[in-house]
């Protein structure tokens, strides 16, 4: 699984080495986009003049990101990880000892998800709590919880086959008034 950090465009950095593979792209956009499809892309280099002769317009996706080197021929794309946010408000009458086990469990998710093929857990990060926004903006939302997926894939594994994930949601009947999800990328 290719190692994602945040995501950004540099224009003269490259990325040698880790060549998983290449193809015309018509811009850095179109080369962003393929290697976000890739489970195993983490970089890119867009090459769009230069010394890549043949490879004009060319999109190399890289498994990871090595050293970093100035060139005037490339740009480079690091592909962002993605965050699925979960905003949650309880119903009133469920108890304080109900809420601290959903939150405890809901946590608990980050080590009890565990990949098919892996056979690890695959969930980056998992944080969250109660609400402390001083705004008063939260329209009734009292819990926020962040959940960090190295790619789409993931996510989508955890949204819809994820036994531990699907087992925790079943425990949840009757006890939340509203919940919220908005995934994002950075």
């Amino acid at each position: 699984m290719a190692q994602r950090r945040g995501s950004s465009t540099r224009a003269t950095d490259k990325y040698p080495g880790y060549d998983i593979e290449n193809c015309e792209k018509e811009s850095v956009a179109a080369c962003i986009a393929w290697c976000a499809e890739a489970d195993e892309c983490a970089a890119a280099n867009w090459y769009n003049a230069g010394p890549q002769g043949a490879d004009l317009n060319y999109c190399w996706l890289k498994s990871d990101y090595g050293e970093v080197r100035k060139t005037k021929d490339a740009q480079s794309v690091n592909i962002p990880i993605l965050n699925a946010q979960l905003l949650k408000s309880f119903k009133a009458d469920v108890s304080p000892d109900t809420v601290n086990k959903t939150v405890a469990g809901m946590l608990g998710l980050k080590n009890s998800c565990v990949h098919p093929a892996s056979q690890k857990p695959y969930i980056k990060s998992l944080t969250g709590g109660p609400d402390n926004s001083p705004e008063g903006m939260q329209a009734g939302i009292q819990y926020g919880f962040v959940a960090e997926f190295e790619n789409p894939g993931d996510r989508d594994f955890y949204v819809a086959e994820d036994k531990a994930h699907q087992a925790f949601k079943d425990s949840l009947s009757g006890t939340l008034e509203k919940v919220i999800v908005v995934d994002y990328s950075f």
